[in-house]
């Protein structure tokens, strides 16, 4: 019994990786995470950072005077309000909030909005434990980073 070599050409090799690629590269793409586990991560305090439009850049905060808090009622239905920290820890709070509720949509995780009959959704891009990013109807995309309070030590 003798083994035959196997007879390939470079450009059957290249064929074949192409299309390895090109599988990989679709099947990827096609994956999606589960917008569900994003819901999680929405409720508490947050402070902007950017605000991007198009890819560009439209304004960078260094430093906020009010952060966005969202709170969720039940499953998918909650409210967003702008609070104001203090230096002591604490925040001063207005009584506007803004209902919301939480829907699923094509694969994406919306925030439906309405305020005094104005209705608006945005969408959600990203959200964990450290970084909150917002796409609304206009196209910005609102970058946030969980609000740590600054305190004086006495």
């Amino acid at each position: 019994m003798s083994i035959k070599p196997i007879n390939f050409s470079i450009s059957k090799l290249i064929n074949l990786r192409f299309i390895g690629t090109l599988c990989c590269v679709l099947v990827l793409a096609s994956c999606k995470a589960d917008p569900e586990h994003l819901i999680a991560h929405l409720p508490g305090y947050w402070e902007v950072t950017e605000v991007k439009k198009d890819g560009k850049l439209i304004k960078a905060f260094t430093m906020s005077a009010t952060v966005d808090y969202f709170e969720l009622i039940d499953e998918n239905e909650g409210f967003r309000k702008k609070v104001n920290p203090t230096l002591d820890g604490t925040y001063i709070v207005s009584q506007h909030q803004t209902p919301f509720t939480i829907n699923i949509e094509e694969g994406d995780l919306w925030v439906n909005y309405s305020d005094n009959g104005v209705e608006y959704k945005e969408r959600i891009i990203e959200a964990n434990d450290k970084k909150l990013r917002i796409k609304n109807d206009a196209g910005f995309i609102y970058s946030y980073k969980s609000y740590e309070p600054i305190t004086l030590d006495k």
